[in-house]
């Protein structure tokens, strides 16, 4: 603690300095080398890489500055300090879509409040947030809309078969649900034609669904008794809280689904039953982190 403590003195020394300096020369007689100084001061990167990364304000990767770059503020000690709102049209994207040999279907939802996605993912800070490796865009991935819909499908339909299966004394627990995916849902037709199986690949497709004006917020979740969460000890008023702060979005969605070929499910229309249950799913069953304190759902 004491050494970091040194660092970070040191640090704003080092800081104090190359300002005055900044302020009592003028700014065209600043060496290359300096100005790499004054840029790594507040932004906690390799040397190498600050000298290919020129001007970081101009970058418009935000995945870029919330994986790789740590801001750091001398002044006020906090996460998050500036928040990009990027903007992209995502119409080339859509448009090769349609190039695809599927019978497609899309619709667009607008989020009712928050939604959280990749909260507990790797990152330099302490929460995350999941965004498109090649866009650096907050997303909502194909396979998290894929796994919402499975889990809402099997509550609505299976709801009282699952039960029985988790309520049985005959199963140990981790046979239960293992069970009751061989016995009953592989074992239903329209079900197996949507997700597929281990063996089997199912006939629908789900694709990634963007917002061409998303908006990143800043919240912030308070655990009050964190030794309680920590260390198991009771959950006392002695104890201080301990604010964490996490990214969320909002905006309007697209989504997009497909199948190779028309195949009927319940006796219907198919590409109608998994349009009107997926939007059900989004706005009833929600996706993404904390759906049941209210963030994740549609409207």
């Amino acid at each position: 603690m004491n050494e970091f403590n040194f660092k970070d003195e040191k640090s704003k020394k080092i800081f104090s300095k190359n300002k005055k300096d900044k302020d009592n020369k003028p700014k065209q007689n600043l060496s290359k080398r300096k100005k790499r100084n004054n840029f790594n001061i507040k932004y906690y990167l390799p040397s190498d890489t600050s000298k290919y990364i020129k001007n970081l304000k101009k970058q418009d990767n935000f995945a870029l500055f919330l994986n790789k770059i740590e801001v750091y503020n001398f002044e006020k000690k906090d996460k998050f300090p500036k928040i990009w709102n990027p903007k992209r049209n995502f119409l080339t994207y859509y448009q090769n879509l349609q190039k695809l040999n599927l019978q497609k279907k899309d619709f667009e939802l607008n989020i009712a409040d928050k939604l959280i996605i990749g909260l507990g993912s790797h990152s330099v800070y302490e929460t995350s947030i999941t965004l498109h490796h090649i866009y650096g865009v907050p997303y909502i991935p194909a396979s998290a809309i894929k796994g919402s819909f499975r889990s809402y499908l099997i509550h609505k339909y299976f709801e009282k078969e699952l039960e029985e299966y988790k309520n049985s004394d005959k199963l140990k627990d981790s046979e239960k649900y293992s069970k009751f995916e061989n016995e009953i849902l592989f074992k239903t037709k329209w079900f197996v034609d949507i997700f597929g199986t281990e063996d089997k690949q199912g006939k629908v497709i789900f694709f990634d669904a963007f917002s061409e004006d998303v908006k990143i917020q800043k919240d912030i979740m308070n655990p009050h008794y964190p030794d309680y969460y920590d260390k198991k000890q009771p959950p006392t008023d002695t104890q201080n809280p301990r604010p964490i702060n996490f990214l969320t979005i909002s905006g309007k969605f697209k989504f997009v689904f497909g199948v190779k070929k028309e195949f009927k499910i319940k006796e219907g229309n198919s590409l109608k039953f998994i349009q009107n249950e997926l939007q059900k799913s989004l706005q009833k069953f929600g996706i993404g982190a904390k759906t049941a304190v209210g963030y994740g759902y549609f409207q």
